[in-house]
């Protein structure tokens, strides 16, 4: 902001010293000793940058023919044989100087033919000779005014992109706004879910618990009976060991069969406790996971609606400075209508 109004206090002021100094090109008579030669020609006081009026000078002199800085000068500009039809038939010789002070460029020209100095007031083309220095003068101004229609447009268009900026991040922050209203939902959706989950994992854990301690019991009961079994075979004197399995003693291939069976169911219950401890620790972890999105989302519900008041605030203040500075734009604009 502060560059802004830099910026735009600049233009205005220059549009001010311009009001007060350039609305009129003004040519007046002059003489000046160029390379120790005396030249009778007119001049003109710019209030332009003088790097911007030596360039135009050097354009406007190439109209006329090959433009050259005599040795020894400086801010000399001459044209030996120049074409202005308008002004003589006849080779004009052109000598010009431009020079510079506290913000002022000062252009002497001098035109003359084989006869006279045509920038001699009692030339009868006097007049027009004064005339193409005071378009010239004319020229530079509307040139400089543009420039700085320029900069104020640039400008202008730098305090729209912000604001297009700024009604952006306005939209954003409302869509911001909504979804966080569905995602409080969610995760408080997700919360109950959580919550009934975590009551159901302790109940099946339990049940399990019981599970467990049955089946490790009918398995350990199961290998008493194998134990008797054989037992009562070695009693009888029946000789089993070292036998194929399907030569075994009836008795005992049940008995194996029925151990085998409660070890599954052991091992199984076993197993699904293993698997209810993790999904009771991944639980523990989604119920963590949701308290701090919930804790965020809450952070963000107080944080969002204050940035949005802020940043309305932010909108109308850039909206104030586009219509400042269009204002500038039209003041600068409006310069042009004033050189003469």
């Amino acid at each position: 902001m502060k560059i802004f109004f830099t910026l735009s206090t600049s233009l205005l002021l220059l549009g001010a010293l311009f009001t007060l100094q350039a609305q009129t090109v003004t040519v007046k008579p002059a003489t000046e000793f160029i390379i120790s030669n005396e030249a009778k020609g007119v001049q003109t006081v710019l209030y332009i940058d003088e790097k911007y009026v030596t360039k135009g000078w050097k354009e406007f002199l190439k109209e006329y023919g090959k433009v050259e800085t005599p040795k020894g000068s400086k801010n000399v500009y001459s044209v030996a044989v120049g074409k202005m039809p308008n002004l003589s038939f006849a080779p004009i010789a052109i000598t010009s100087k431009v020079t510079s002070s506290d913000g002022a460029t000062t252009i002497f020209y001098s035109l003359k033919d084989d006869a006279a100095f045509i920038t001699d007031p009692a030339h009868s083309k006097y007049s027009s000779a004064v005339d193409l220095l005071h378009d010239f003068g004319v020229r530079m101004y509307r040139e400089q005014v543009n420039r700085e229609v320029e900069v104020a447009q640039k400008e202008l268009d730098k305090r729209i992109r912000t604001n297009e900026q700024l009604v952006r991040k306005g939209e954003n922050l409302q869509k911001d706004l909504e979804e966080n209203k569905k995602d409080k939902i969610s995760y408080d959706e997700q919360m109950v879910k959580n919550h009934n989950d975590s009551i159901q994992l302790v109940r099946d854990i339990i049940l399990n618990k019981d599970e467990q301690k049955q089946t490790v019991e009918a398995y350990t009961k199961q290998q008493t009976v194998m134990t008797s079994v054989k037992s009562s075979l070695d009693s009888a004197g029946v000789v089993y060991v070292g036998k194929k399995k399907k030569d075994m003693p009836v008795e005992i291939q049940a008995s194996e069969k029925e151990l085998k069976a409660r070890e599954k169911e052991r091992d199984k219950a076993i197993k699904t406790g293993e698997s209810l401890r993790k999904d009771q620790e991944k639980n523990g972890r989604q119920k963590t996971d949701l308290q701090n999105k919930l804790a965020k989302n809450a952070a963000d519900r107080e944080r969002i609606p204050k940035e949005i008041e802020a940043n309305l605030k932010e909108q109308k203040k850039a909206q104030e400075e586009i219509e400042k500075q269009k204002k500038v734009v039209e003041q600068v604009r409006a310069k042009l209508n004033d050189i003469k």
